[in-house]
């Protein structure tokens, strides 16, 4: 029914374990083998539905299903370590645009209030002794 040995035995696993579990939260009596065929038909109807919505892609490179090889599982574009770079270099770049606005915004406080200074102090000659 599913036509691929393994995941056949991994359903026929799934399906005593769901056995076993139902089993043990019965207490009326269980004709066991239609039982269990169902349990087992409605399992594979299961894995059906799963497979319509994602086909299960092997990694091997050289698999051919005889639906054409989608080729090789490699991303076209950058591996993992350029991605890591790129962001580094971004996060660096950013971080340094911050810093170089936080000094700039520093600088005009500080002229802002040089000035300030600078342009009170003639009108307060009278106040300093000695002036």
């Amino acid at each position: 029914m599913v036509h691929d040995h393994a995941r056949a035995e991994d359903i026929a696993r799934e399906v005593f374990i769901s056995a076993l579990r139902r089993l043990r939260d019965t207490e009326r009596p269980i004709a066991f083998k239609p039982w269990l065929y169902e349990i087992a038909k409605d399992a594979c109807i299961d894995e059906f539905r799963r497979a319509q919505r994602a086909r299960e892609v092997p990694l091997e490179a050289d698999h051919d299903d005889g639906e054409g090889s989608s080729g090789p599982l490699i991303a076209g574009g950058t591996t993992p370590d350029r991605e890591v770079e790129n962001k580094q270099r971004l996060v660096t770049k950013r971080a340094t645009n911050a810093v170089s606005n936080v000094s700039q915004t520093a600088s005009n406080v500080t002229n802002t209030a040089t000035n300030t200074v600078n342009n009170a102090l003639p009108n307060a000659g009278g106040l300093i002794p000695g002036h």
